[in-house]
């Protein structure tokens, strides 16, 4: 049998099989595709780390500012991927429910400003910035006050709550032999088993080698977590701290009976005293400021009155105890590229 490849019998096969052999060849890239997405590491809600711009807030912000991949990333090693989402008085509420049922979302900056009054009786009439969110998403937001019942919220019917630092905490004293407070009391041993727990199955660290690679970087994690926790923790309770926690006073009606009630909340942290934060993100005080206002310069875009929520959801919901606190490692960033006085 003659089976030699000529130029006219290739020629035929090409003539009358071109559909077949491109059939062949998009199937295999097809199933090369799907190989390759079912085997990649795909970052859960926990190690995703998304961040909200309210309406006429702007940044600078992008994987690349906040992940250097060196001793000064903003976020930890665990944290595979990064989302901004700028919202706008239209989309907001449509983006954020959507949002916050997927369990995404891990902090939103907004500013704070002072509520509307009426001229003659002083009474307030509306809201904005903070205390509007606030008044609509604050079951969604973490509580930084004292432990104990939160005014107006879900636990005011008896039930106790401990607050975004407790939390933090006793999270810090499953690896400090005699508490987080005590950095000569770290346990690596605590922490490699804590690691062997909650990265079992994951594609990242298959073999020993992987495995051992990844302790030690959960080793560091652990400790730049509680190094950044101490740090803000003694920023909010000193009296000019870089960053505070911001009251809030909110007259709202919470059960629907009609009647306003006074409020006072805590969930938010004010970092106007970041001097230069506005070189990465800030926001106009009115939305026609100037011809700037589209967020392409900071030519006259502010950092007073920013703040920062943390939401209950993404890394920072209750069941992804490992990254919950991911936004004390932000905050820490921010204070020592930020602000000068650091």
């Amino acid at each position: 049998m003659d089976a030699k490849i000529t130029k006219k019998r290739l020629g035929l096969l090409l003539s009358y099989d071109w559909i077949k052999i491109i059939g062949i060849c998009v199937a295999a890239v097809l199933v090369w595709v799907l190989l390759f997405t079912t085997m990649a590491t795909r970052a859960t809600n926990g190690q995703s780390f998304d961040i909200y711009l309210y309406p006429n807030v702007y940044s600078h912000i992008d994987a690349d500012t906040l992940h250097t991949r060196d001793e000064n990333d903003a976020l930890s090693y665990d944290v595979l991927d990064i989302s901004l989402n700028s919202l706008t008085s239209d989309t907001m509420s449509t983006i954020l429910s959507a949002h916050f049922a997927a369990g995404q979302g891990d902090v939103m900056f907004v500013p704070y400003s002072e509520p509307q009054r009426d001229a003659e009786t002083g009474e307030i009439t509306a809201y904005s910035g903070l205390d509007a969110f606030l008044a609509s998403y604050s079951s969604n937001c973490l509580w930084l006050a004292p432990d104990g019942s939160i005014p107006g919220g879900a636990a005011e019917s008896g039930s106790s709550v401990t607050n975004y630092f407790s939390d933090c905490e006793n999270y810090l004293d499953i690896f400090y032999t005699d508490g987080w407070q005590n950095p000569e009391s770290f346990n690596e041993e605590a922490v490699r088993s804590h690691f062997d727990e909650r990265m079992q199955g994951d594609k990242r660290y298959k073999n020993e080698t992987q495995r051992e690679a990844g302790r030690l970087k959960e080793i560091e994690r652990i400790q730049k977590l509680r190094d950044a926790y101490a740090n803000v923790k003694s920023w909010v309770t000193a009296e000019d701290g870089p960053v505070q926690v911001r009251t809030s006073q909110l007259a709202i009606d919470t059960d629907g009976d009609g009647n306003l009630e006074e409020y006072t909340w805590q969930y938010a942290f004010d970092l106007s005293n970041i001097d230069k934060l506005s070189e990465l993100v800030y926001y106009y005080p009115t939305d026609t400021s100037d011809d700037s206002s589209d967020g392409s310069g900071t030519a006259s875009g502010t950092s007073n009155g920013l703040c920062m929520v943390v939401l209950n959801t993404g890394s920072s919901g209750a069941g992804n105890a490992a990254l919950r606190y991911e936004p004390f490692m932000l905050l820490n960033y921010l204070v020592e590229k930020y602000d000068t006085a650091a």
